[in-house]
């Protein structure tokens, strides 16, 4: 990854709800009493080790490695959901998040890629896919929500937001629309892909693994998302 990438470490306290952000250099230690460069998670859980989680930048993007004593964590990227066991790592060319398991809390550690969002916006509220062709801004509160399970899996489940589910969010912002409606948009978006890219997208899970994998749905968005709602 090159040198000029910005990357972010974020944790929330579940507990306290005190949000940490770092700014990776080369390398961060996490844990209940990490080596520095260290970010503390779980202080007073002796369940956590002192180090359980390594995060360094690699020439191929992020290398999160387990290096606790005894627990595995999940990593969630745009692939899907990986279990890394103590001893292994994964190296993933964009962000993720990671669960760090705790005696009476499940830890969330967000990494993020600055640049990989900056290149996926433009200034006009569309997101661009491909060259010449952007999701329509009346689509991205669906494609948004859609997406929300995938970082925030121990509130929405392991599945995409139903149409249902994703119509009454966003009637509850105010704005009139129908499960039929969601649909709808998704399809036509999963048709556009296909059309511009000739990337087959089959179900939601792929269209949500599309948009993620390549940054036109972020974390920053989800969150905004959910907010409004």
């Amino acid at each position: 990854m090159d040198a000029s990438t910005s990357c972010r470490v974020t944790y929330t306290n579940p507990l306290t709800k005190e949000t940490t952000v770092v700014e990776l250099d080369r390398r961060l230690n996490l844990g209940r009493k990490p080596r520095k460069p260290g970010l503390v998670i779980a202080a007073d859980d002796d369940y956590v080790s002192a180090n359980a989680i390594e995060v360094k930048r690699s020439p191929d993007g992020i290398q999160v490695g387990n290096i606790s004593t005894h627990s595995y964590i999940e990593i969630r990227t745009s692939q899907g959901l990986r279990v890394v066991f103590p001893g292994e790592h994964l190296v993933m060319p964009t962000g993720a998040t990671i669960m760090l398991r705790g005696s009476a809390f499940i830890h969330r550690i967000e990494i993020e890629l600055a640049d990989i969002e900056k290149r996926a916006k433009n200034s006009t509220g569309t997101k661009r896919l491909v060259e010449n062709f952007e999701i329509a801004a009346e689509r991205r509160p669906a494609l948004v929500l859609l997406c929300a399970a995938h970082f925030f899996p121990e509130r929405f489940g392991h599945s995409p937001l139903k149409a249902s589910e994703i119509a009454k969010m966003l009637s509850a912002q105010g704005r009139c629309v129908t499960a039929k409606a969601i649909n709808n948009k998704l399809q036509r978006t999963r048709a556009d892909i296909e059309a511009h890219t000739g990337e087959y997208i089959d179900d939601r899970e792929a269209l949500v693994s599309y948009l993620v994998r390549f940054g036109y749905v972020t974390l920053s968005d989800v969150r905004a998302q959910l907010a409004a709602s």
